[in-house]
């Protein structure tokens, strides 16, 4: 896991977030004393309103077993495993070269019902993918969790560790959240689309605290 993440904290100073207004407009932020993700005042006038979102989960659905072969590449010392037929200690095993070395991956769960606290069963991309499909937190499962009328979407940090490390790696700090949660009317955007870019920061839609704002990776 240290290993993973040092290749990967490098990235984390250019992670911001845009001070919300009615108007979804970006500004620069704060710095950080450490140079780490920072965040403006809220101005307490985002309003996301009541648009459908354009991703989000109205039921759950199970994963297919299906999954890519591991990555290529040349053994060396360090490495957990050298090919997929290594990976065996877990379900669906690949072997997938990271900051430098094999490491095992495996599928934490098919549905739902295989994670644990309320969390979703995170699907790969596609059958082709070799990502583990993987257990992500948040507040929300499906549509109905967050009321009659409400949306649960997927967030993601752009451009951070693996998705599948989860925001709880060893000096992993984001205002940002990786995971499904609940749309709400104090939402500062909705889709992506609400997110007008300013150079490669503000471009996503992402969860932060208590609500979606504006924010952005490298």
């Amino acid at each position: 896991m240290l290993r993973r993440l040092a290749a990967h904290l490098a990235l984390l100073g250019s992670f911001s977030v845009s001070a919300c207004s009615a108007t979804l407009s970006s500004s620069t932020p704060d710095s950080s004393p450490d140079g780490g993700p920072t965040e403006q005042a809220d101005s307490g006038l985002c309003n996301g309103g009541t648009r459908v979102p354009q991703v989000h989960r109205a039921q759950a659905s199970a994963c297919s077993s299906a999954r890519g072969s591991g990555d290529q590449f040349t053994p060396r010392s360090g490495d957990e495993c050298t090919s997929d037929a290594t990976c065996t200690t877990g379900s669906n095993g690949r072997c997938l070269f990271l900051a430098g070395n094999g490491h095992c991956s495996y599928d934490a769960c098919t549905s739902d019902t295989d994670c644990t606290g309320g969390a979703v069963c995170d699907c790969r991309p596609s059958g082709t993918s070799n990502r583990p499909n993987i257990c992500l937190g948040g507040d929300c499962r499906v549509d109905t969790d967050c009321g009659a009328t409400g949306y649960c979407s997927r967030s993601e940090i752009p451009g951070a560790i693996p998705v599948w490390e989860g925001n709880g790696a060893p000096g992993f700090s984001t205002v940002f959240s990786t995971g499904y949660f609940c749309h709400t009317a104090n939402d500062c955007c909705i889709d992506k689309v609400d997110c007008a870019p300013n150079g490669t920061h503000y471009d996503y839609c992402l969860f932060a605290k208590d609500r979606w704002m504006c924010g952005g990776g490298p």
